[in-house]
This record gives C-alpha cells, sequence and structure tokens, in this order.
C-alpha cells in the first residue's frame, strides 16, 4: 500500500471519501476456459466477476477498466452477450477506455454490439479525450480512448475537470499505453511521459497496457498499472480520502495464469508484460 498527494488537486479539497476498484487488460475472447471460470463461457468474463466481486467487499462505488476490455474487435456475439450480464451484476458504475486490442471505431464491439451493454457501463468513445461524471458516485473519469490501431499519444490532452457545484467530484484519469521510465520504454508504441501525468492534475491516474501492478510517475502522482487479472491474480482497490489516496492490490483467491499465449506466441516483451 502506498500513500501520496497530488498537485493541484488535493485529497484535502475533497469532503467525502470514496473508493473504486481498478483493472485492465481482462482481454475477453481469448477462448481461454479453466476450472475457476464457474458459470461463464471463459476464464476472461470469470476474472471481470471476480475484480467486480473484489470492488464490493472492499466497498468500491465504482469499477474502472483501463484499455483492452477485449481481445479483438471480432468477439463474438454470444460472448460479448455474456459479458453485458457479467457488467449488470456489477452492481456500480463501469466505466470503460478502449485500448490498442479493442479500439472505438465503428466496426468495434462497442458499437456493434452496443444493445449488450447495461446502462451502468459508460464506454469512452472520443479520441481527444472525454469526460464521464459520476455525481453519484463522486467521481468524474477522464481518458483518451484508442481509436484506430495505429502509435497516438493516449494523455495528449488536458482534461476540462468539472469542478464546480455543492460535491467536489474526485478526478480519476485513464491512459491505455507505455509508461517511459528509461531509453527501453522509447521504442515502444503509446508512450506516456512524466509530465503527462503531472499535467494530467487528477488525484488518481489509472494505467492499463501493462499486466502487472506497478507503481509508477514522478513525485506528486498516484499513477498505477492495476495488473492483468490474469496475470496479477487480482485487482487494484483505490481508497481516495481527504487525508490522501492509498492504493492497494487484492488477490481474487484463483491462481495467475502460468504462461500467457496471443497469437500463438509468449507474451513476454521485456520490462512488464504486455499482449502487443
Amino acid at each position: 500500500m502506498s500513500s501520496s498527494p497530488t498537485p493541484r488537486a488535493t485529497p484535502e479539497s475533497q469532503p467525502e471519501a470514496v473508493t473504486i476498484v481498478h483493472t485492465s487488460d481482462v482481454h475477453i475472447g481469448t477462448g481461454h476456459r479453466t476450472e475457476h471460470d464457474d458459470e461463464w463461457p471463459e476464464r476472461a468474463i470469470a476474472d471481470l466477476a471476480r475484480m467486480a466481486e473484489l470492488g464490493r467487499e472492499h466497498g468500491a462505488s465504482a469499477m474502472v477498466v483501463v484499455g483492452d476490455f477485449f481481445d479483438n474487435n471480432r468477439v463474438r456475439e454470444p460472448l460479448v452477450e455474456a459479458t453485458g450480464e457479467a457488467l449488470g451484476r456489477a452492481g456500480m458504475p463501469v466505466v470503460i477506455l478502449p485500448g490498442n486490442h479493442d479500439p472505438y471505431m465503428p466496426e468495434s464491439v462497442y458499437v456493434k454490439h452496443a444493445h449488450h451493454f447495461p446502462d451502468n457501463v459508460h464506454v469512452i468513445q472520443r479520441e481527444e479525450g472525454e469526460l464521464i461524471a459520476l455525481p453519484e458516485v463522486g467521481v468524474q473519469v477522464w481518458g483518451q480512448a484508442h481509436a484506430d490501431y495505429y502509435d497516438f499519444n493516449p494523455v495528449e490532452h488536458t482534461p476540462a475537470w468539472q469542478d464546480g457545484g455543492d460535491r467536489p467530484l474526485w478526478r480519476i484519469a485513464l491512459a491505455h499505453g507505455y509508461y517511459v521510465k528509461s531509453e527501453y520504454e522509447t521504442k515502444m508504441s503509446y508512450q506516456i511521459h512524466p509530465h503527462d501525468l503531472l499535467a494530467l492534475e487528477a488525484h488518481y491516474v489509472g494505467l492499463g497496457h501493462l499486466e502487472l501492478y506497478e507503481s509508477v510517475g514522478p513525485e506528486g502522482t498516484t499513477a498505477y498499472y492495476s495488473g492483468a487479472p490474469d496475470r496479477s491474480g487480482g485487482a487494484t482497490i483505490v481508497d481516495l480520502t481527504p487525508s490522501g489516496v492509498s492504493v492497494r492490490h487484492v488477490l481474487s483467491g484463483v491462481p495467475p495464469a502460468a504462461e500467457q499465449h496471443h497469437d500463438g506466441g509468449p507474451g513476454f516483451f521485456g520490462p512488464g508484460v504486455r499482449r502487443d
């Protein structure tokens, strides 16, 4: 667990505590099945259900899914329908940021099968950034959706936070990309730099793309990769309180996959883990 304040968006300015559950890189549609999947048609959907359950157990009022919710935009409709059922059972609002595997575009799962997504689900649609306010929870969530299969800066634009009103809303920024902390990462696509995180002026930055739980960013930011459910074995719980923001990774009790394969090859790509 760790705790740190965020510049220009101080926890002290927020009168109410809120907890969210953060996950990413669920990769629904791979077809992987295990003995832990219960009634769900594949492990990824069962993982989604487990992450929501972990959130409820730890008092979460909302869930964020930061990229690569679906493994691709060709996922069959029956799987999307089962996904919608799992999302509907979450018992809280769910904000989904499309990633490089499932960009938001006319032929995407999010458009073709939109009727399977229940009312508690909010999909960020705009490449230039979109703010979703959840005043009933006390949070506002901003992110830039991947909108095609080309490289782009997932934190290029500045959020237009909603700071008026009687109830201040916690600022949650989402980004699906590669945090640059060494020369190695400068070779990667979807780069996120330290100054980008500072410019977001968020209380919490939820990241996706790397599949292991990790804290990143310069001093004065609270930014985490949640870890993919099947690689990290759990979800990230974020407690936003007037005394500070604390983050911890909690396990679901289902063991992580020993090895992940994607497109016929192992999913290991240097520091951290990602599925290209």
